[in-house]
């Protein structure tokens, strides 16, 4: 697994190779559909912009390779 529901979110990830799986997507009373995502997608974003928990399970389907951006780096090159 690449995330954890409810843990901290410190890092950004770009997908380059192979794929995720999101799933037990939700926050509060609301549920979401898993989604499948594939080289060039991302995830991670939605913690580092708001501060909240992790809101889902990642989780790799294959092997998978991703690029990282630490929360400082994803500040100073994207913004808060």
């Amino acid at each position: 697994r690449i995330i954890n529901k409810g843990d901290v979110g410190e890092v950004f990830y770009i997908i380059r190779e192979g794929s995720v799986k999101v799933h037990d997507i939700g926050f509060g009373d609301s549920q979401y559909v898993d989604q499948m995502l594939g080289p060039s997608d991302w995830f991670g974003e939605r913690a580092l912009l708001t501060g909240e928990a992790r809101v889902a399970n990642v989780s790799s389907t294959n092997t998978c390779s991703c690029l990282c951006l630490s929360r400082e780096t994803f500040e100073k090159t994207l913004g808060p």
